[in-house]
């Protein structure tokens, strides 16, 4: 009965788990506020605007997932949320949310 019951549940998930995968993001568009701003060249387009999602590269042995350290982090304020496309190595902690410097 088992044997049953798992079997389904694997034929289920690869039949099912395309449907779930998450889609890649669409690109942002501009905003038409700054549109002029980005033709003239004061601004960069939106893509280089953005923070990108922090690069995580090792854990603390021990920590049980919860801190890691960041090598891209573009700021170092204790508490604040981490984003990626900085020159910062800070050490982070997760608040099951979002990823903290500390």
């Amino acid at each position: 009965m088992q044997r049953r019951v798992l079997m389904k549940a694997f034929l289920l998930s690869l039949v099912c788990g395309p449907a779930f995968a998450a889609d890649p993001l669409p690109p942002l568009p501009e905003t038409p506020m700054f549109v002029e701003r980005v033709k003239s060249g004061a601004l960069p387009p939106v893509a280089e605007r953005i923070p990108r999602p922090p690069r995580i590269v090792r854990e603390f042995a021990g920590s049980r997932g919860l801190r890691r350290i960041v090598t891209d982090a573009n700021a170092t304020t204790f508490n604040s949320v981490v984003a990626g496309g900085g020159a910062n190595t800070v050490p982070v902690f997760s608040d099951n949310a979002v990823w903290r410097i500390g």
